[in-house]
């Protein structure tokens, strides 16, 4: 069983898809969660639940870096999550 699941995001950038990262520990952590598109959302909800989880079993969101196609999806997933 892996402890990590790469959670491939499509965006609407030239940079095409992006991963965002599921650790599967205490706390279920996912780090950059894509950008702020339904398509982004979709994917990020379609990985957690491919390994039996939803958005609302999130306990801490992390970015690695302040660019749009990491961090859009992060203001949803906040209100949404534990």
């Amino acid at each position: 069983m892996s402890l990590i699941e790469r959670i491939p995001v499509p965006t609407p950038f030239d940079v095409g898809n992006v991963n965002s990262y599921l650790l599967k520990g205490n706390p279920l952590t996912l780090i950059d969660p894509g950008p702020a598109t339904d398509a982004a959302y979709e994917a990020i909800s379609a990985g957690l639940s491919s390994v039996g989880l939803g958005i609302e079993d999130i306990d801490r969101l992390l970015l690695t870096h302040p660019h749009a196609d990491h961090f859009g999806q992060m203001q949803r997933l906040a209100t949404e999550a534990n």
